[in-house]
């Protein structure tokens, strides 16, 4: 395999860095979640409170301290999504989170609405 995608911040290094230890990539993905959709209560916005943006942040962290490769930002405000990828030296890919992250998800063209 490649490299694998994998949803989930903090509650996720051990199995990030397991995965990478083996000889796989692993990119990141924070925001809107859609594997977990059910636990988010539905496909809303994520981020949008001082409390779940600071969340969102440190998860970036972590995972780019774990050894991710890239990172996916999913459905969270365009402000929160520069800042990561300001504050993040790997790139960032956004999913209906502006236009500050490094790239952009080609479905964005579709699904930029959310």
């Amino acid at each position: 395999m490649h490299a694998v995608k994998l949803e989930g911040g903090r509650e996720r290094l051990d199995t990030i860095r397991a995965i990478i230890s083996g000889g796989i990539p692993v990119m990141g993905h924070l925001g809107l979640t859609p594997q977990s959709i059910h636990a988010l209560g539905g496909y809303h916005p994520q981020g949008r409170t001082t409390a779940d943006a600071r969340r969102i942040l440190e998860d970036a962290l972590f995972l780019e301290e774990a050894g991710c490769f890239s990172l996916v930002l999913e459905s969270v405000p365009a402000r929160l999504a520069e800042f990561i990828s300001k504050r993040i030296s790997i790139p960032t890919i956004g999913i209906g989170a502006g236009s500050g992250c490094d790239g952009k998800c080609w479905w964005c063209m579709i699904c930029w609405v959310f």
